[in-house]
């Protein structure tokens, strides 16, 4: 908003003619290093005929993805015919989640990195999450077992008292499911917005727009995953040791 503010309240002068802003955009384009410093301010080519460039951006689409190898020997072309690589000033703006200072950007190569460092971070802590959710877990189907003669008794007078051993089975089942539910609905609730939240920090500072909830369904659906098989063991030996 201050920079708008400014472009309108102060125009450029170029050889004594005022530049009125007739457009303000916010976008996604890298504004940090090559492209600027925050802010890109586009003017009639009219208006540079008489101006010396001081760089130029080239951007190709190319047909399949161009290998790493070919990826660094552009590189080491671009640089050593450009004598002024040295002496670049980058500049350093406020987007600085994910920045690339280079002279040349490929998709496929960078991708690769990106991949790379986030899979980095990413591996450990999905590995400490699996572990500390399969200890918790068995802890709720120890806790359970634990008390299997109290259950035992229970339902073994329920069955004196008329019920079907179907009908027991379905009950062992529906008590297991209302003790497994508790945490796991809990930590939906509490997973769902920290999720949000931090979708929206990573538009934010990156300008990548995904599907929000993309990444929590796929959590949730591991996640479920690994609580179904442990309910369905626990249920499977608890009807085992009951009814038998």
């Amino acid at each position: 908003a201050g920079l708008q503010e400014l472009l309108e309240s102060t125009p450029i002068v170029i050889d004594g003619v005022p530049l009125i802003n007739s457009e303000f955009c916010v976008d996604g384009f890298a504004l940090n290093g090559q492209n600027g410093a925050d802010f890109v301010i586009v003017i009639p080519d009219e208006y540079v005929a008489n101006m010396q460039p001081f760089y130029s951006l080239y951007a190709a689409n190319l047909q399949g993805e161009l290998s790493e190898d070919s990826y660094n020997n552009l590189k080491d072309l671009v640089q050593k015919k450009n004598a002024l690589y040295d002496t670049i000033v980058w500049g350093r703006g406020t987007d600085d989640f994910v920045t690339v200072t280079d002279m040349v950007q490929v998709k496929a190569v960078q991708g690769k990195q990106i991949c790379f460092v986030l899979g980095a971070l990413s591996y450990p802590l999905i590995y400490i999450g699996i572990i500390m959710l399969c200890v918790g877990i068995t802890i709720l189907s120890v806790q359970q077992l634990s008390d299997l003669p109290g259950y035992r008794r229970n339902y073994s007078i329920l069955q004196q008292m008329g019920m079907s051993e179907k009908e027991s089975a379905r009950l062992i089942g529906k008590q297991i499911a209302v003790f497994y539910l508790l945490p796991y609905l809990t930590a939906i609730v509490i997973g769902a917005g920290f999720t949000v939240w931090i979708s929206a920090y990573f538009v934010y500072y990156t300008g990548i727009h995904s599907f929000v909830l993309l990444y929590f369904m796929e959590a949730l659906a591991a996640v479920t995953g690994i609580y179904g098989i442990y309910y369905l063991s626990t249920w499977t030996y608890m009807k085992k040791a009951i009814l038998a």
